[in-house]
């Protein structure tokens, strides 16, 4: 589908709400304007909101990137049904010698796996 018409109540970016219509093309927020549209694809009775970024993702669903860092596509899979479109993962909770290791799994994980889910943002390399 390349373009899907939402139409509730919503929470834009700029911190207003209220009734709104939001045209959405290619996957990606195109418009988002005044007042409800009774004829678009999806009326809702629920909240329109922008997807969430979280910036601390030890791990979630069993996995753990302190154990396995390529586990993060595991996870990146199923984060968006919680409303999470990017994270951040991290291995806080690792002896500092793991670090190396599991963020070198992490990096190629997400660079080798397309998302459709949750997007990630490893550490650059050195």
């Amino acid at each position: 589908m390349n373009k899907l018409l939402l139409s509730g109540y919503a929470y834009p970016s700029n911190f207003t709400s209220g009734e709104m219509t939001v045209l959405i093309e290619q996957g990606r927020i195109a418009r988002v304007t005044p007042g409800p549209d009774p004829a678009a694809d999806i009326v809702t009775e629920g909240f329109i909101l922008p997807g969430f970024i979280d910036l601390q993702v030890n791990g979630a669903y069993g996995f753990d990137f302190s154990t396995d860092g390529y586990t993060v596509t595991d996870v990146a899979a199923r984060l968006p049904q919680t409303g999470v479109t990017a994270f951040l993962p991290t291995i806080i909770t690792s002896p500092f010698e793991e670090y190396p290791k599991r963020l070198a799994e992490i990096r190629k994980a997400s660079q080798a796996t397309p998302a459709p889910g949750a997007g990630t943002t490893a550490a650059p390399q050195k």
